[in-house]
């Protein structure tokens, strides 16, 4: 097919090889974005993402693009083997800035920081589940209890921005005073169980109807190897969800002219996690690889997206966090806060009843600690850090990285929800099934299923040179990126 828009004045279209579709715009009066404007809508039979005449388009002043959890190195690896010749170019002639990780944090706890621009002790998010303190052991899900919160896209100064979040990972619904807000569509890790849902609600049923459901996705499993038949349905399910959602914010990205469109692309992110010991450390060998045709795919959505928006549309294209062989010790954390008990002081021991501390839901690259006993909160905090701080591998390596202690690294007003105590493992730690004590004595357990992959290491970001006014630093902030962003 070819475009053929030369040949039939006065119309535009695109040219199947048997007819002229004629491209033609018409009110749907039943889908209408938060401020009661109807949204414009190609008639279905002449809707073709890669044919839209782009003198169609109307100007959207900036894109952001999430590539979620692409790691940077990973995305220098592709661009060496010629799989993202698109990146190597936006790496040229954009600003690279990285974006520095939080060695305990969750992707929860990052994309919440982004959408509040507030770090983890003003919003208290870290993990997709987080502690009940009003019930003993018991844990709320997702965004729960975080209504209080403003996005950055509500503040004030932004009101008269006409805005579209489409489909960004792990957000809470918040309408835009003009625009909308699609969640939970083609995301990694989607919260709740009612699947796409949006603000005003049409946008979500219209995405659902018209693009579809999300492909099936093993990327939240344990499974230890994948076979090759089971690979290649995975990265085709991949390479389905990036043309849906290619498709999908193409076709809203002409609705409107946009001060601001934000959307994702996630299939990285699960590949990364499922398959990332089929990554391999040189060009000549991912060719071969899965996720030479998934990084194809994502350079080529990129740069449609980025055409469509136009020469002169501001671009912000980022990753919140790299990625790395997964570590974990939760097969031995049992053990390990049994022995921390045992090994506090005879003092510490009188005044308490029972087991003094207990794990929290955490990411796996990581062991996040709650005080039972609030009153003696300090003592115990001081005990378990020096006890865990001496806690080694085989031949006297150190499990963990410098312990976090909440209440001093994250300060703000939902500090308090967050784990008491947070214990990052050393960067290739795997998953070791004997642990030694200060004391002699050893922890043992073995070692269970994991995602291969995980959070770790820092983020980066492409940036328009438009944008070194207002993030002018050697580095980006996550919970600066989208005010400022956003502001120019």
């Amino acid at each position: 097919m070819i475009q053929k828009k030369s040949d039939f004045p006065g119309k535009v279209g695109f040219w199947s090889g048997e007819k002229f579709h004629e491209s033609v715009l018409r009110v749907e009066s039943s889908v209408r974005l938060s401020d009661g404007r109807p949204l414009r809508k190609r008639v279905a039979d002449a809707y073709r993402p890669a044919f839209q005449d782009i003198s169609l388009r109307m100007p959207t002043q900036t894109l952001l693009i999430a590539l979620d959890g692409v790691d940077f190195n990973s995305c220098r690896l592709a661009q060496a083997a010629g799989a993202a010749p698109y990146l190597e170019e936006l790496s040229e002639r954009l600003l690279t800035r990285p974006i520095p990780f939080e060695p305990t944090s969750s992707d929860d706890a990052m994309w919440a920081t982004f959408q509040y621009g507030a770090g983890l002790g003003e919003h208290g998010r870290y993990f997709w589940k987080r502690d009940d303190l009003s019930r003993k052991d018991a844990f709320r899900y997702c965004d729960f209890g975080e209504e209080h919160l403003t996005p950055f896209w509500l503040e004030e100064v932004f009101a008269q921005k006409n805005i579209a979040i489409f489909d960004l990972p792990k957000m809470r619904l918040a309408k835009p005073q003009r625009g909308f807000h699609l969640a939970n569509w083609l995301v990694h890790g989607r919260y709740g169980t009612e699947g796409a849902t949006s603000s005003p609600p049409e946008i979500a049923v219209h995405v659902r109807n018209r693009f579809g459901e999300p492909p099936p996705s093993p990327c939240g499993t344990s499974k230890k190897s994948f076979s090759e038949a089971e690979i290649e349905t995975f990265v085709g399910h991949l390479l389905q969800s990036i043309d849906m959602k290619l498709s999908a914010a193409t076709h809203y990205l002409f609705q409107d002219s946009w001060d601001i469109f934000m959307t994702s692309f996630k299939e990285l992110h699960c590949a990364s996690h499922a398959l990332w010991e089929h990554l391999p450390n040189e060009p000549e060998a991912f060719i071969s690889s899965p996720f030479h045709r998934l990084f194809q795919a994502t350079d080529k959505a990129v740069e449609k997206l980025i055409k469509i928006a136009g020469p002169n549309c501001k671009v912000c294209l980022f990753s919140p966090s790299g990625m790395s062989a997964n570590s974990s010790v939760t097969h031995l954390a049992e053990g390990i806060l049994l022995e921390a008990g045992k090994q506090t002081t005879p003092g510490l021991q009188r005044l308490i009843k029972g087991e003094p501390y207990h794990i929290v839901p955490y990411n796996e690259n990581s062991l996040a600690v709650r005080i039972r006993w609030r009153s003696r909160k300090d003592a115990l905090c001081s005990a378990l850090v020096k006890f865990m701080s001496q806690l080694t591998l085989e031949g006297n390596k150190p499990v963990f990285e410098r312990p976090l202690v909440s209440q001093k690294v994250w300060a703000g007003p939902a500090a308090k929800q967050l784990p008491d105590l947070v214990f990052p493992l050393r960067a290739g730690l795997g998953r070791p099934e004997t642990l030694y004590t200060a004391t002699g004595e050893t922890i043992t357990g073995e070692a269970t299923a994991l995602r291969a992959g995980n959070h770790f290491g820092d983020g980066f970001c492409y940036l328009s040179p438009a944008f070194h006014e207002v993030l002018p630093g050697p580095e980006i902030r996550l919970e600066d990126l989208g005010r400022a962003v956003l502001s120019v």
